[in-house]
């Protein structure tokens, strides 16, 4: 993708801050990185990756808040703005995967042990840089019981986290039989039983999750549960239907401060890309983590303004107009196996939504699973930062922000 150039150099650069007696001296830092390319005139300059090791760190007194002291490494630049350069080649939605910060701390042998990775969005164009308030009061190699902790100094850091795990069609209830005949082919209808795909995806998930993660809570839905105010007191069968809409917003009524993230394959894919765009424009949260499993959508949501001699076809409760979903992250998993199963063919025929807008993601990866491999696709296959992160490890990495 190629963006006109910026006005200001893109730097990357990494603050700590500390408590005595850690000094600056007591750190070190490898940044991996990779220049953005541009064009000069009608020559392209490509890009070159960048490791800096053993990069130092120095005090900064001006950033020294609530007792901690700042140290500072000097800014990685990444684009340096220079006359004749007329635009530059990057693809927005993979920042987050071009800097990496490989922090070590000295241990009380004098030698250095690696204490964190920190990847993320870690740009700042010729102004304030991301700054990671990480908090620590002694050494490595169990000096203190205190080693690594973070400290809670960071006041925008959320408090709690919320994530919704949302299956598609028939995930969590059955389609109605007058629905699945009216949309699904009659040789399908052995499929029409309730997959709990998301809900195996969600138990697997809890059992990988690390013992930092606090303060976190999860719910399994249906795409059913998952669309705007419309599952609001109405029920399957003698079941109440969850309301995710109504539920993040007692969450964030009760805790301001959550972190929300949703979780949706096939059709609640579609319906989450769909309510993050809702719960923005409607000024209720902005989504911290979106992620989407084999979208699908494209062609039921236009089977449903189909004219017939009845009028229209009907309404799923599913949103009608492609989605532009807001988040901070979203990431996107295409399934394009080599061979479709029934669940592909399913999938094709309710429309998979891969196009320009879903390139947006901050994250995207075309996967060899077939669609009902939901698990595969979040949890097993580590697709992202150099196939070193899986879409599961970017969200637990979101997780741990939350400081209570």
């Amino acid at each position: 993708m190629s963006n006109p150039a910026p006005e200001k150099n893109i730097y990357a650069q990494l603050r700590i801050m500390i408590k005595h007696p850690l000094t600056a001296d007591s750190f070190r830092c490898t940044v991996i990185a990779t220049k953005f390319a541009y064009f000069k005139g009608v020559t392209r300059e490509y890009s070159q990756p960048i490791k800096m090791k053993q990069v130092k760190f120095k005090r900064n007194s001006r950033h020294d808040k609530n007792g901690y002291l700042a140290i500072e490494m000097d800014p990685v630049v990444l684009f340096e703005a220079k006359t004749g350069i007329d635009k530059v080649v990057c693809n927005p939605n993979n920042r987050s995967n071009n800097v990496g910060f490989e922090t070590y701390q000295k241990g009380t042998k004098g030698d250095f042990k690696k204490v964190r990775d920190i990847y993320g969005n870690w740009f700042y164009e010729g102004g304030t840089p991301t700054v990671l308030t990480w908090g620590v009061t002694q050494g490595v190699n169990g000096q203190s019981a205190n080693t690594h902790k973070t400290q809670n100094i960071n006041t925008n850091a959320p408090k709690a986290s919320f994530t919704a795990f949302v299956g598609g069609a028939m995930d969590k209830y059955k389609f109605s039989k007058e629905r699945f005949e009216r949309y699904i082919p009659k040789k399908y209808e052995y499929l029409n039983n309730p997959t709990n795909i998301m809900l195996d995806c969600l138990t697997d998930f809890k059992k990988i999750l690390p013992r930092d993660v606090v303060n976190a809570s999860f719910e399994y839905y249906g795409y059913e549960e998952a669309y705007g105010n419309y599952s609001i007191a109405k029920k399957y069968g003698d079941h109440l239907l969850l309301n995710l809409m109504s539920d993040i917003k007692e969450i964030l009524k009760k805790e301001p401060k959550t972190q929300i993230n949703l979780v949706g394959h096939s059709f609640r894919g579609w319906n989450v890309a769909g309510l993050a765009e809702e719960l923005s424009k409607n000024k209720i949260c902005k989504v911290n983590c979106l992620i989407t499993i084999d979208l699908v959508g494209t062609r039921l949501s236009k089977i449903l303004l189909t004219p017939t001699p009845m009028g229209f076809v009907g309404k799923a409760d599913i949103y009608i107009f492609e989605p532009d979903p807001i988040s901070n992250i979203w990431i996107n998993v295409y399934s394009k196996p080599t061979t479709n199963d029934d669940s592909d063919i399913i999938a094709d025929l309710g429309g998979r939504w891969y196009d320009d807008d879903t390139a947006k993601a901050t994250y995207q990866v075309t996967s060899s699973a077939h669609h009902y491999q939901a698990q595969t696709m979040l949890i097993s296959s580590k697709y992202f930062k150099n196939n070193t992160h899986s879409a599961s490890d970017i969200l637990i990495n979101e997780l741990k922000k939350v400081r209570p």
